[in-house]
C-alpha cells in the first residue's frame, strides 16, 4: 500500500519558502492569506537536497527541504 499524505504541518521561519516546497514536491497546491501557509493536493513536482545525518548504508535517500528539515524517500521496485 502506497502512502497517500493528506496534510503535512511544519513550524518554518520562512513558510511561504518551505509551504512551496511541499506543495510542489506533493504535487498540491499552496494558499497563503497571511502567517499560515495551507497546501492541498493538485500537480506538480520539486526536487530537494540531499542531505547526510549519518545514515550511512540505508535503503532510502535521505533528502531536506528550504529549511534543512530532513525526510526520507524510499524508492519501492
Amino acid at each position: 500500500m502506497a502512502l497517500r499524505p493528506v496534510q503535512v504541518n511544519i513550524k518554518a521561519l520562512d513558510a511561504s519558502a518551505v509551504g512551496r516546497f511541499w506543495a510542489e514536491a506533493l504535487g498540491w497546491s499552496v494558499f497563503n492569506p497571511g502567517v499560515t501557509t495551507y497546501v492541498g493536493p493538485v500537480d506538480g513536482r520539486v526536487g530537494a537536497t540531499p542531505a547526510h545525518v549519518g545514515q550511512g548504508s540505508v535503503p532510502w535517500t535521505v533528502l531536506a527541504d528550504p529549511e534543512g528539515h530532513e525526510f526520507c524517500v524510499l524508492a519501492l521496485s
